[in-house]
């Protein structure tokens, strides 16, 4: 089962080692006997001997004279496990970071990393908990997770991919939001609409600040267009909420806003909603009001129309952070926030740009 480069003993603690970082034999669990070790692997007595002897030295077991020896440490070894950590539900949140999972599955597959989907919006397995990580990746607030923070080893790189102030956080590589908004009013204004409004949800800006700043870089380039931007033309819905009530929100603010000829919603979910409920009370998009979302779910093309979205740069991100997984984490931790800018997929939902001379 060996080869002979290493004293038998050696490549049994090796072994054990790896099994322990593979969850095989998890934390707090026990080893299987020194008989059984011995019959299993193929070696003396002696060698599992002085593998466990290693082991306890290194405080990685607990071992008691004439009992068999719990794990309590994680040695200090490359698993290549990587998570991906997620504490949403909501099924618009849940497209958005289901198209960063795929993302980096492909890259983990390509380098022969094994990748864990880890939803912490209940409790994970045990099985979770006990695997050594070499990296977390977290999308959504999690910071205050205790479940989170048993996962994550003094060695684990831990990665948010939204612009949030994550704690356990090594550093954060997101969209940058404040363009998404700048983008998104660049679309409206360039499309002709001069009375537009932004779409948020209720209780969000202070929770959720990539809200606040998609908001802030819409109300700052409406401003320097010339377009001033009252509160009153913000929509914060209340959600969750069933469609007849998305319908009648809409509907009361464009009753009190007759002259509304753009919406800017802060995702695609709500933008998708938006376009339903424009249609349902009879109002032609794009030619009375046009609609642009954020995020470039896939959903968005067949919608009718078809949304205009400012997309997250998700290929870009994941690729950034993956290339992050080997640098230490003192050097990570000094890079702080590293922002990359999105994309804007024009489709019917707004109309054509003005052209120059047009």
């Amino acid at each position: 089962m060996f080869k002979a480069e290493q004293p038998l003993y050696v490549r049994v603690k090796e072994l054990l080692c790896e099994r322990i970082v593979s969850g095989i034999y998890p934390l707090n669990s026990f080893l299987p006997s020194e008989r059984k070790l011995e019959q299993e692997l193929g070696v003396s007595r002696v060698s599992v001997r002085e593998a466990l002897r290693n082991l306890q030295r290194q405080e990685i077991i607990e071992k008691n004279t004439g009992k068999r020896s719990i794990i309590r440490k994680m040695p200090l070894m490359k698993s290549r496990n990587i998570g991906f950590v997620t504490p949403v539900r909501r099924e618009s949140q849940l497209e958005v970071y289901r198209m960063f999972f795929d993302s980096l599955f492909l890259l983990c597959n390509q380098a022969g990393h094994n990748l864990f989907y880890i939803d912490i919006s209940d409790r994970p397995t045990d099985f979770l908990q006990t695997l050594h990580y070499d990296a977390l990746f977290i999308a959504g607030a999690c910071d205050r997770n205790v479940f989170l923070k048993k996962m994550i080893s003094a060695e684990t790189v831990v990665i948010s991919l939204d612009d949030l102030d994550q704690p356990l956080a090594d550093i954060t590589i997101c969209a940058d939001n404040y363009d998404c908004g700048r983008k998104a009013a660049t679309v409206l204004t360039d499309s002709g609409c001069a009375h537009v409004a932004f779409i948020g949800v209720r209780g969000t800006y202070g929770a959720y600040p990539p809200n606040r700043l998609r908001l802030e870089g819409f109300i700052d380039y409406l401003r320097a267009a010339g377009q001033p931007f009252a509160d009153d033309r913000r929509l914060d819905l209340v959600w969750p909420v069933e469609q007849q009530g998305f319908n009648a929100q809409i509907a009361r603010f464009l009753r009190r806003h007759p002259l509304t000829d753009g919406f800017f919603a802060c995702n695609d979910g709500l933008a998708i909603r938006t376009l339903k409920a424009l249609g349902d009370l009879g109002i032609k998009i794009p030619d009375t009001i046009a609609v642009v979302g954020l995020d470039g779910l896939e959903m968005g093309l067949y919608t009718i129309p078809a949304l205009t979205t400012v997309a997250q740069p998700i290929h870009q991100i994941i690729t950034a952070a993956f290339a992050k997984i080997g640098q230490g984490k003192p050097l990570l931790r000094k890079a702080g926030k590293l922002k990359i800018a999105p994309t804007v997929i024009i489709r019917e939902s707004t109309r054509p740009l003005f052209q120059e001379g047009s």
